[in-house]
């Protein structure tokens, strides 16, 4: 995450939220002191200030994050809303309205926050790779450099051709002219 207001919807996992916004209505004492709170249903109505839409996700969890007393909501869950990539939003988290009205908690604000996935070309820029020579060369994208130097566990490998046709092999990384779709392994 770059920063707390951005939002990667491709590697961020929660939301996260302070405890001292998630209360209960009636006598705002905060959930996570209640041992027995550790997840409630909620609605997010998510409000995008870009372009001035709304979008609503209905029945997700919102779980404790451990002793640290934070709330989060799965990434996963929010993107059934239709988020749009570089756009601004605000929302409101409310307690789910078809549930019981336990454990009754007070609707709060989500602040402004910023989506920014970036593209598949700016993750793979940044992986390290080896082009691998052998009877069928490829380029391959490591996680890291102790993996590349191991050649265990790529992430990504491509064709490695010389000529120009693509039917080639290369013989040599030196040699190596384009390359064939980047494939996930």
């Amino acid at each position: 995450m770059r920063s707390p207001q951005v939002i990667n919807l491709n590697t961020d996992t929660q939301l996260a939220f302070n405890s001292d916004d998630v209360i209960r209505d009636d006598d705002q004492t905060r959930l996570y002191e209640d041992n027995s709170v550790t997840s409630v249903t909620v609605d997010v109505v998510l409000h995008n200030i870009t372009d001035d839409t709304v979008a609503q996700v209905s029945s997700i969890t919102m779980s404790t994050m451990g002793a640290s007393g934070w709330w989060g909501i799965n990434v996963a869950d929010v993107i059934g809303a239709p988020l749009t990539d570089r756009h601004k939003y605000v929302g409101i988290v409310s307690q789910n309205t078809a549930l019981p009205a336990e454990p009754n908690m007070r609707s709060f604000k989500i602040y402004e926050f910023a989506i920014e996935n970036e593209t598949f070309e700016d993750v793979i820029a940044r992986l390290p790779f080896q082009i691998e020579i052998a009877a069928d060369s490829y380029i391959r994208w490591y996680d890291n450099v102790t993996d590349m130097e191991s050649s265990t566990s790529p992430l990504f490998e491509a064709e490695a051709y010389e000529g120009g046709v693509g039917t080639t092999w290369a013989t040599e990384p030196s040699r190596v002219t384009h390359r064939g779709p980047i494939v996930k392994i």
